[in-house]
């Protein structure tokens, strides 16, 4: 039965999660950080993918609810969902699906062909993800987390602009961020709008790195006095750009208090205990964990997963409050990935 009230077409609206749209902002990424974006052609081609992966999303959304149905009719919050609620008639849902999957793929391919083969192995990757891999342990992390790699770089395939090798890297430490807000929301319970801020934020938190030299970005040895005065920069940098935008300016908190500590060490603002934003304490240990753990263009890891965590927890009263409860989900999380030989 239809919810009281809602029409079809806003019911199948609902379906499309018009909401999940603002991660294909991504796309933007590329062609913002080359300086290109103002151009009317570069305008032109990034919305068109901005387009397409709406589309190939919210149909490939609908598949999926019409697949979970059952599931999502026994979940206390995923029950409210149109097609689970009754309010989308399953065959209406894969029909309008298909097509909608269709027509950004048909987008796709009026970007340029290159655009259409990154958008395909997106759509690829969804669909598998859909029927199998979000059932199975670490690979539905990665899963997750290329989707957003693949906006990223489809966004400079649309362009086209060149794709630097730090520019992959950022995009790549923005993807275990967005999965880590993910998971510890899920572990903390808490509500949708809180899981998608953090996933947000995961995404972005290094997006004021735009604003700071590649010789110091990517400089093998010490940095001096003066390039950590302009490397500490790119939290304000960032969380100054988000906070231009309406619909991102809840995120900026987070980006720019992800480097805080919880003993007042850190910065931008030198921030102690409950004054630091939740969220930004949670992307501060994602933070940690994929700088102790992670390659970078100039050196190798310096940690291997365990120790990581271990270094991690060995800090808890430092950079985080050392009875929280919540804390303690961070460290599991993190310790069951290590446990595996994979990061988060």
């Amino acid at each position: 039965m239809r919810t009281a009230g809602q029409s079809l077409p806003v019911s199948l609206l609902r379906a499309a999660r018009p909401k999940q749209w603002m991660k294909n902002v991504l796309v933007a990424a590329a062609p913002g950080a080359a300086g290109v974006l103002g151009q009317r052609r570069v305008l032109e081609h990034t919305a068109l993918a901005f387009v397409a992966f709406c589309l190939v999303a919210s149909g490939t959304y609908l598949l999926n609810d019409v697949r979970d149905i059952e599931s999502d009719r026994r979940h206390p919050t995923k029950q409210r969902r149109p097609i689970a609620a009754g309010d989308v008639p399953e065959g209406l849902a894969i029909v309008v699906g298909i097509i909608v999957i269709a027509a950004g793929l048909a987008v796709g391919v009026a970007v340029n062909w290159k655009f259409s083969v990154v958008l395909g192995v997106y759509m690829a990757i969804t669909v598998a993800y859909t029927v199998r891999l979000k059932h199975v342990t670490v690979v539905d992390i990665a899963a997750v987390a290329s989707g957003y790699v693949i906006r990223a770089v489809a966004g400079g395939v649309a362009v086209p602009v060149p794709i630097s090798e730090w520019f992959l890297i950022v995009a790549a430490a923005g993807s275990l961020f967005m999965v880590a807000g993910k998971r510890h929301g899920e572990h903390l319970d808490l509500g949708d709008r809180e899981c998608e801020l953090l996933r947000t934020a995961g995404s972005l938190h290094d997006l004021g790195k735009i604003g700071v030299r590649d010789d110091i970005l990517n400089k093998p040895g010490p940095l001096t006095d003066e390039e950590w005065e302009i490397m500490r920069r790119h939290p304000d940098i960032g969380a100054d750009m988000l906070a231009q935008h309406s619909a991102l300016a809840q995120v900026a908190p987070l980006v720019r208090h992800h480097h805080e500590r919880w003993d007042g060490s850190g910065y931008p603002a030198g921030l102690k205990g409950d004054v630091i934003p939740f969220g930004a304490r949670i992307l501060s240990v994602a933070d940690s964990f994929d700088t102790i753990t992670g390659t970078r263009l100039y050196r190798r890891s310096l940690m291997t997963p365990i120790e990581g965590v271990e270094d991690i927890s060995r800090r808890a009263g430092h950079w985080r409050e050392r009875d929280d409860c919540r804390t303690h989900w961070q460290c599991a999380s993190l310790r069951q990935c290590a446990s595996s030989g994979q990061t988060p």
